[in-house]
């Protein structure tokens, strides 16, 4: 049973990293939301690639992978908030041309 424990802790490990991933490629393949975080998601890849590489150290692999996934969901949050911004101040702009046109 000891030379099986290695590969119960690898499957997670890969499966996770797939998992994350594909997070960062539904977020990359998003146009209206990457152009607002190119160098967040450069930084959540280079993040990835850290995990990816050390999935099977033992001591920081783990933590690696934590924090990758972290990065990549508050990459998603960033992007979405910046979009959101966006729309807000074009909503703003446009009530303001509605009140002045309605002499308010």
């Amino acid at each position: 049973a000891p030379a099986e424990a290695p590969t119960a802790t690898v499957e997670p490990s890969t499966a996770a990293i797939a998992r994350i991933r594909a997070s960062l490629l539904t977020l990359r393949s998003d146009p209206a939301l990457a152009a607002r975080v190119p160098t967040e998601i450069a930084d959540a890849e280079a993040l990835l690639e850290a995990a990816d590489a050390s999935q099977h150290d033992a001591q920081n692999g783990a933590g690696r992978i934590y924090i990758a996934e972290r990065r990549v969901e508050e990459v998603r949050a960033l992007a979405e908030l910046r979009a959101l911004e966006v729309e807000y101040e074009a909503l703003r702009k446009q009530r303001d041309a509605l009140n002045q046109s309605s002499g308010r």
